[in-house]
C-alpha cells in the first residue's frame, strides 16, 4: 500500500519538526529496517558532520520532512519507510 503523499502533508502553515518527533521516526526506521551500529551511511543520508548511522537517519529524516512539508504521523512513518529503503537499495547498488 503506498501511502498517499498528499494525506500526511500539511496543508496549513508548516513549522519546523520538533526534535522528539524526528527521534521517534528515527528510531521506528531504524529498528524496522535493522541499520547496523557505525558510521557507513553518514555519507548517504546525512550531511558529513554526524558521528554515526543513527545520527545521519535523524538527519535525513529531519530533511525529509521538512523537504516534503511532513507532519509526523505513522502514514508519514510509511512514506519514510518506502523512501529510505529505496535510497539504500540505491546506494547498495552504487557501491
Amino acid at each position: 500500500m503506498t501511502p498517499n503523499l498528499k494525506l500526511i502533508q500539511n496543508s496549513n502553515s508548516y513549522s519546523v519538526p520538533d526534535q522528539q518527533s524526528v527521534e521517534k521516526l528515527a528510531e521506528a526506521l531504524n529498528r524496522a529496517l535493522q541499520i547496523q551500529n557505525g558510521c557507513g551511511l553518514i555519507y548517504w543520508l546525512g550531511t558529513g558532520e554526524e558521528e554515526s548511522n543513527a545520527q545521519a537517519l535523524r538527519t535525513w529524516v529531519r530533511a525529509q520532512l521538512l523537504d516534503h512539508s511532513l507532519v509526523p504521523t505513522r502514514q508519514t512513518l510509511v512514506f519514510l519507510m518506502m523512501e529510505l529503503e529505496k535510497s539504500l537499495n540505491r546506494w547498495e547498488a552504487d557501491r
